[in-house]
């Protein structure tokens, strides 16, 4: 983790390697992050972001901080369980938000995005 532990200078060495050993694979100088552990992390920054937000975020500013398709966005706010829409007018006007913008809210109850089921050729 020693270019983990460069971009992250402020941050303790057991922070930097808890983060190392949840968000990658591998082990001592050579761990690397796949697609799932990118997703994985991505889900947590958005999880981290919608409580901090008081359960209704913009969608836009998380994604162009970590540099997403609108498309994207949504889809990690939804895995989450998130709802996304455009802003209510009470949220335009204390989030600062134009009509076209997207929010994302926690509700409950949760709903989850429906799992893709392939479909199987027969056996032999």
């Amino acid at each position: 983790p020693d270019k983990l532990q460069q971009e992250l200078s402020g941050w303790s060495s057991s922070l930097v390697d808890s983060v190392s050993q949840r968000f990658t694979e591998g082990s001592g100088g050579s761990r690397n992050v796949t697609r799932w552990h990118l997703d994985n992390l991505i889900t947590h920054i958005c999880a981290t972001a919608i409580t901090v937000d008081g359960f209704t975020s913009n969608i836009y500013d998380l994604g162009q901080d970590l540099r997403l398709e609108a498309k994207n966005t949504r889809s990690y706010f939804r895995e989450i369980g998130c709802q996304v829409g455009p802003p209510t007018e009470a949220e335009m006007k204390r989030m600062g938000l134009r009509k076209k913008d997207a929010v994302a809210r926690l509700k409950l109850p949760l709903s989850f995005p429906k799992m893709r089921v392939p479909v199987g050729r027969g056996r032999g």
